[in-house]
């Protein structure tokens, strides 16, 4: 349990000692920690080429099939992470 206000070091439960990305995690986790990461919705869409309503309209919390690849060369996470089933 950690008091209110406690930093929690998020970076080292999302990736394992080498830096590798934890796959236990769910795709919406890795969504969540690459916009908190990019520094907001606007900034992941700058970053993949589309517009801040159509990931707040229609991505639910993923990055949609189409988009994995440029996320993962964008944010460095893995596809097989962020879209697990594309890449069993």
């Amino acid at each position: 349990m950690t008091t209110k206000g406690a930093k929690i070091d998020w970076d080292s439960q999302l990736f394992n000692e080498k830096g590798e990305a934890n796959p236990l995690f769910p795709p919406e986790v890795w969504f969540a920690y690459c916009v908190k990461k990019a520094g907001g919705i606007p900034q992941i869409a700058k970053a993949l080429g589309t517009s801040r309503q159509a990931i707040h309209a229609n991505w639910r919390g993923r990055f949609p099939d189409k988009y994995v690849v440029q996320a993962e060369k964008a944010f460095g996470i893995p596809r097989k992470v962020l879209a697990p089933h594309l890449y069993e």
